[in-house]
């Protein structure tokens, strides 16, 4: 990961090195492009996706808002795909109060 997580970091806190991390290495005149997750299921890509996260010890989806602290670790966390869309869905809203152009890409 080119972001890392420090535990007990807020997901308000992550959020922002996410915008730091692209704003020093590529400027705001980029367009950031995500991965598509709206039902997982169903997806042509799950298969990948389930492999990935396959070694990773079972995670549990979380209700989750910017002032939580993370008590898992990044990986974790993100192998629940519930998660990681929520944190995806965050992550946008918040490269677009900083106007950053992004797009998602569908299944």
């Amino acid at each position: 990961h080119m972001v890392v997580w420090n535990k007990d970091d807020t997901i308000s806190d992550i959020l922002n090195k996410y915008v730091k991390y692209l704003q020093t290495h590529y400027g705001s005149s980029i367009v950031v492009v995500f991965d598509g997750y709206s039902d997982y299921t169903k997806v042509i890509k799950a298969m990948e996706q389930l492999r990935r996260t396959a070694g990773v010890s079972k995670s549990y989806e979380l209700r989750f808002d910017e002032t939580m602290e993370v008590a898992f670790s990044q990986e974790k966390f993100l192998s629940h795909s519930s998660n990681k869309k929520i944190f995806i869905d965050m992550l946008i809203n918040k490269l677009k109060t900083v106007n950053f152009t992004t797009k998602q890409a569908r299944d």
